[in-house]
Order: structure tokens, then sequence, then C-alpha cells
């Protein structure tokens, strides 16, 4: 049994016993076999939920690295040019 949580929406559009030909089609997922919109749903939503919870990094455009933190706040890791820095955290 999964964890996570189920999305009635993905539940009631998933395919339980799908046939070989279908499968080939669809993403096996413990809400059962969910076609390609469905399955990114599903992914989107429960990133989103761990990004809430866990530390994380980011990379800019500019090269730079940022540690962001759960509760709203970032650090600089590295800089554009690729040097480390001990940044202290700031509002995102």
């Amino acid at each position: 049994m999964s964890e996570h949580e189920k999305y009635p929406d993905l539940l009631a559009n998933a395919v339980q016993n799908p046939t070989e030909e279908e499968s080939l089609l669809l993403n096996p997922t413990d809400h059962g076999w969910l076609n390609d919109a469905d399955f990114k749903t599903l992914v989107d939503r429960r990133v989103k939920l761990l990004l809430k919870s866990q530390v994380y990094s980011k990379t800019y455009p500019n090269g730079e690295i940022w540690q962001v933190f759960p509760e709203g706040t970032k650090r600089m890791h590295f800089d554009r040019f690729g040097n480390q820095v001990d940044g202290e955290r700031i509002p995102q």
C-alpha cells in the first residue's frame, strides 16, 4: 500500500486493468494506469508536497546555485562563477 495521498479526480480517470496495447500508452502508478496528462498532474502535486518539507537546490540561469528551505528562505551556495559561497539565509 502506498503512503502517498490519493487524488479522487485522478483515480476516476485511471484505467485499472488495461489491455496490453493500452498499457503501452499509459503510466503505471499507485492510482492505476494514467495517461500522460494525468501522470504529469500526479507528479506535479507530489513534487510540490516534497518541496514544502525538504531542502533542495535550485540553479538559476545566471549559474548561481541556491539552497531553498521549507520555511521560505534561501541561501546562496555557489555564485555565478562556480565559487562556493557561505551566504546568509534570505527570504525568497
